[in-house]
């Protein structure tokens, strides 16, 4: 999975000025494309997801924490919460502030009612 992240990476850091990566639902995923961006020299942010009904496990039913910590690790520019609705987000961004010195949470929502 490093291999396809670096791949990725590589290819499109002439053209952008940084890297996003989002709706990640895993620790190992977590892990794969930091080690990826670490690997190439590059920055990134990282976008997990959460799980709807507990905001403090990701989607793959692992804690939050444990995503965080593995992160803190490659030192990302910023850690999100993405593609999970709002009360599992709240959730797991309130967990994340209490362990994670910078967090930036936001839900995106493509229909409003």
């Amino acid at each position: 999975m490093v291999a396809e992240y670096r791949e990725l990476i590589d290819l499109q850091r002439p053209h952008v000025d940084g890297f996003l990566a989002e709706t990640i639902a895993s620790v190992n995923e977590a892990k794969a494309v930091l080690s990826a961006a670490q690997q190439s020299g590059s920055r990134i942010m990282l976008g997990l997801t959460v799980m709807d009904d507990d905001g403090c496990r990701l989607r793959s039913g692992e804690p939050l924490k444990d995503a965080l910590d593995a992160a803190a690790a490659f030192d990302p520019l910023a850690i999100v919460i993405n593609c999970s609705k709002t009360r599992g987000g709240l959730a797991g961004n309130a967990s994340a502030a209490k362990i994670w010195r910078s967090f930036w949470w936001f839900c995106q929502r493509l229909h409003r009612r």
